[in-house]
């Protein structure tokens, strides 16, 4: 009885992926990796996990038809159908959100979602998009909130009855709903304890103007567009190919001042995160790079490693997202100044979020107790895989001497 699809055919589907997605382009290689492929099945699931089926869809139903199975043909035309129908609403009330926000008086630039489709792939409908996402200051939070109750959205955690210091402090976004559609408000890129120096005020402050639908709405500068995707990337350890493919796709449209992108990024001590992503899109997707660029990665012996460790995971790790220990440490080493990393730990041990604050209940007024109750709740959470760990680990399962 299989237990799933064997090595050689992920390996071959994980390559047809990143053709797919890839902005190369090559016929030639996209046909022989289809060609390579025998368990179409776990193709559709990889595609769909990793947010590229309409990149997908798109190649290869276009070029290799002749090469699919019907029934996956069928799937990949109706996901990607099924998905641009869907952008359309989506796009439609997020302009109605820049709206109110606006004439709320409120700065907000919408990231990622349908800005980040026009931005990158000049269509809405090929990059899926499951909620909408808007940036604003800490300060606009409360008052976006309110804005939004107007269009009917409503938070997951109701925030009202907290002090607005505790939600500055110990959380990085809110989400609202409305019936099928998510909306998260983020006033930090990144949870506190990721010691992200790279501040959503500082993004507001440098904003442009875009277009989405023939509509002007407020967004990020090139430059940060593709630093914020790069540390978004990294804080989720790079699991999707989909924010991959964003920033190759952004790199080929978009004129980049890279001086001034590659001088942000070390002056706010994520050059190894923006170095590790443009690697990547490099070895993978096929980006073209400047020269400087190229070298800048060479002078830092850790970008490599992470470029083929981030690669690995993206054709081979498990559909799932990584947590835990195994994040921490793809963190940590995506960080090149010690300080960030001594900060990095400390406050991941002991800055507690709105779940810590949440657990803490009536005590968590008290000074201090919603620190303590984050090592613990961290101890619970992950005290015993680390143990399961070391027992399934070769060292333990040795026999003594």
């Amino acid at each position: 009885m299989s237990s799933g699809p064997s090595a050689p055919d992920t390996a071959a589907g994980a390559e047809l992926l990143r053709a797919c997605a890839g902005v190369s382009h090559d016929a030639v290689k996209l046909r022989d990796c289809a060609a390579d492929v025998h368990d179409w099945p776990d193709v559709v699931r990889r595609a769909d996990w990793h947010g590229v089926l309409p990149l997908v869809a798109r190649r290869l139903v276009a070029e290799c038809r002749d090469l699919l199975p019907p029934a996956t043909a069928d799937t990949l035309r109706s996901g990607a159908e099924t998905i641009a129908w869907r952008n359309l609403s989506l796009t439609a009330q997020m302009l109605e959100i820049v709206d109110a926000l606006r004439d709320a008086g409120l700065r907000a630039v919408p990231f990622k979602g349908p800005a980040l489709a026009q931005a990158a792939y000049g269509d809405l409908g090929l990059r899926r998009y499951g909620d909408l996402d808007f940036l604003l200051a800490s300060a606009d939070v409360l008052a976006a909130k309110a804005a939004l109750a107007g269009l009917h959205y409503r938070p997951d955690v109701d925030l009202a009855d907290r002090d607005d210091r505790v939600l500055r402090s110990y959380g990085s976004e809110i989400v609202l709903r409305r019936d099928d559609t998510m909306v998260e408000i983020h006033w930090r890129l990144a949870p506190a304890y990721f010691s992200c120096a790279l501040t959503v005020e500082a993004l507001l402050d440098r904003a442009i103007e875009g277009h989405v639908e023939r509509r002007r709405i407020p967004a990020l500068s090139n430059e940060d567009q593709v630093l914020a995707l790069c540390v978004h990337g990294a804080k989720d350890g790079w699991e999707r190919l989909i924010w991959l493919a964003d920033v190759a796709a952004l790199l080929r449209r978009l004129t980049i001042d890279w001086p001034l992108l590659l001088d942000r990024a070390a002056a706010l001590g994520l050059n190894r995160i923006l170095l590790t992503a443009l690697g990547a899109a490099r070895a993978g997707l096929g980006s073209a790079l400047p020269a400087d660029v190229i070298a800048e990665m060479d002078r830092d012996p850790k970008v490599i490693p992470l470029v083929r460790t981030v690669l690995r995971r993206l054709d081979h790790a498990p559909l799932q997202s990584l947590s835990g220990p195994a994040q921490a440490g793809f963190h940590l080493q995506s960080r090149e100044r010690l300080r960030d990393r001594m900060r990095y730990s400390a406050r991941l041990l002991a800055t507690p979020t709105l779940e810590d604050y949440g657990l803490a209940g009536p005590l968590a007024s008290v000074p201090g107790v919603p620190g303590l109750v984050r090592p613990l709740r961290l101890a619970a959470k992950y005290g015993g895989k680390l143990m399961q760990s070391r027992k399934r680990s070769p060292a333990a399962e040795a026999p003594s001497a």
